[in-house]
């Protein structure tokens, strides 16, 4: 039986969930995509305002490797889960541990900071930020529509169905929840559905990219900052 769930710091808690009311809005899905376009439509997406309680819970202990940020050392996630059965969310808990464990790293530091497209050090679509402004904004974890400076990707996610679909994830700009499609999370690994969530979760710190399969929408922050977190992912 798939329920809401809520997850903080890394650390599990049950809770119940308020039905959260549906507005219509026309809007182009932010979306990864296994190949291709992105396909587009028009749906509803919920009011985000309300709804779950979170549990103030710490991030997890662990190792601190090289010299990083002091926000690095603080960066954890905050989550709901809606349509998750316990397995999905011990993978999606191991992917955010992952995560967490690569920000605390001085490697995923350099990795962005030396991030380069045609020759220069910069992300394609990067919002005029350079690569080191991109890297504390990540350590910042000031979503959009969610500004506060509190280190933590907040997150709302909820698994869907669409086995005719190249969509592996996708999100609306006017909204913290992030829709994830069984056909992939169902047989990706947890580096995998790390880099997916750190991708789509770059779209709610405002970053975008490409609709289409494009020879620069690699470099794109959402792609290039998920290649790296898998590569790393698949290390641990």
């Amino acid at each position: 039986m798939k329920t809401t769930l809520i997850i903080f710091g890394l650390l599990l808690t049950l809770t119940a969930c308020d039905p959260k009311e549906e507005i219509c809005k026309k809007q182009t899905a932010q979306a990864e995509t296994s190949e291709g376009n992105l396909e587009t439509s028009e749906s509803c997406v919920p009011d985000d305002t309300g709804g779950d309680e979170v549990v103030d819970l710490p991030p997890i202990e662990g190792p601190v490797e090289g010299e990083v940020p002091f926000e690095a050392t603080l960066f954890g996630a905050s989550a709901t889960f809606t349509n998750f059965d316990s397995a999905d969310i011990d993978k999606v808990q191991e992917a955010l541990e992952h995560i967490q464990k690569i920000v605390r790293t001085n490697e995923f530091r350099e990795r962005v900071l030396k991030h380069t497209y045609q020759g220069v050090l910069q992300f394609v679509d990067n919002n005029g930020l350079t690569n080191a402004q991109i890297y504390q904004k990540l350590l910042d974890g000031s979503e959009t529509l969610n500004p506060a400076k509190n280190n933590t990707m907040d997150l709302q996610l909820e698994l869907y169905t669409n086995n005719s679909t190249s969509t592996v994830g996708y999100t609306y700009p006017n909204t913290l929840k992030i829709w994830m499609n069984t056909k992939f999370f169902d047989r990706y690994n947890s580096a995998e559905v790390a880099r997916n969530v750190f991708h789509e979760w770059t779209h709610k710190l405002g970053f975008g990219h490409d609709s289409s399969s494009t020879s620069r929408r690699p470099y794109s922050v959402p792609y290039g900052l998920g290649a790296i977190i898998q590569d790393m992912a698949l290390d641990l």
